[in-house]
């Protein structure tokens, strides 16, 4: 954010200690991916300054990352994006050790989502899902 002039903050979410540097920019707080609203409850993401990116990349389990899109996808807003990280892992040949993995979640969560679309533009920029995030990101319509 820093080099493209964007003032912005990040909050990052965990279930491991957090880095013993500091960043006025940046708060570290625990997180269990298969409980975002215990670490961000919808009236605190209601309270933050707009827009918002949110980018999944927790263990890569199937149920994790659904639970993180079912979690933040109600509370996004029009034209907000919403990344999955890793759903390359099909063609890296390892979906089954994660259930499916973070590309079974996005299929989950856009099967009849009207709400999102996987941003071509973004997934194919460098050739079509030439990205670790194949299909992995979804702007919110």
């Amino acid at each position: 954010m820093t080099s493209y002039g964007i003032d912005g903050h990040v909050y990052s979410f965990d279930i491991d200690t957090p880095p013993t540097w500091r960043d006025p920019r940046i708060d570290f707080r625990f997180g269990d991916a298969l409980k975002p609203e215990e670490a961000a409850p919808a009236d605190w993401i209601a309270s933050l300054p707009r827009p918002l990116m949110v980018i999944e990349d927790a263990g890569h389990h199937y149920l994790m990352t659904l639970t993180v899109l079912r979690h933040f996808g109600p509370l996004m807003q029009r034209g907000e994006y919403l990344i999955v990280e890793d759903s390359v892992t099909y063609e890296l040949g390892s979906a089954h050790e994660y259930d499916g993995g973070p590309r079974r979640a996005l299929e989950t969560f856009l099967a009849g989502n009207r709400d999102y679309v996987v941003d071509r533009a973004l997934c194919d920029f460098y050739g079509e899902n030439v990205t670790w995030n194949v299909n992995g990101y979804l702007r919110r319509v």
